[in-house]
């Protein structure tokens, strides 16, 4: 791997991981649902205009729909839920919740799909968070397993 993508990736990490202490800030001052919509909003603002360079309006406006629905169950949906979980949980605990993400998408893939996983995938994806997330995750199991439970029931 080259240098220049070392830093790129290590910059990508900051900024994801630096979100959920940001969110674990904002989400008692804003509001859950306001915070999910400045975080969009923002995004739209950087990302539009590299679509207006690219002359890609013109696509979104075809495929309007199918871009809402995507957008709400890969974005809005997880935001609400992510910000839901900062009022009650660590920064660090909803970061690993985050990774997790990856493993269930692959479950959902064998489930709905019958989709498979080669070895190495299966191997790259146990490996890689497995002591941090075991010692992190012995440390707050309960309180873990309390809010999954009070989030789903409601």
């Amino acid at each position: 791997m080259a240098i220049k993508d070392i830093i790129s990736l290590l910059v990508l990490a900051g900024i994801w991981g630096g979100s959920f202490i940001f969110m674990r800030v904002a989400a008692p001052e804003f509001g859950i649902y306001v915070l999910v919509a400045i975080r969009t909003l923002l995004a739209t603002a950087v990302l539009l205009p590299l679509l207006m360079l690219r002359g890609s309006v013109k696509e979104i406006k075809h495929h309007w729909l199918a871009i809402a629905l995507v957008g709400m169950a890969n974005t809005a949906i997880p935001f609400v839920l992510f910000n839901y979980s900062s009022l009650h949980l660590e920064a660090g605990v909803n970061a690993i919740l985050n990774a997790t993400a990856p493993m269930f998408g692959a479950i959902v893939a064998w489930l709905w799909l019958d989709d498979r996983l080669s070895k190495s995938a299966v191997q790259l994806q146990q490996s890689a968070p497995r002591s941090r997330c075991k010692r992190d995750f012995k440390r707050y199991r309960a309180h873990v397993w309390r809010y999954c439970g009070v989030a789903m029931a409601r």
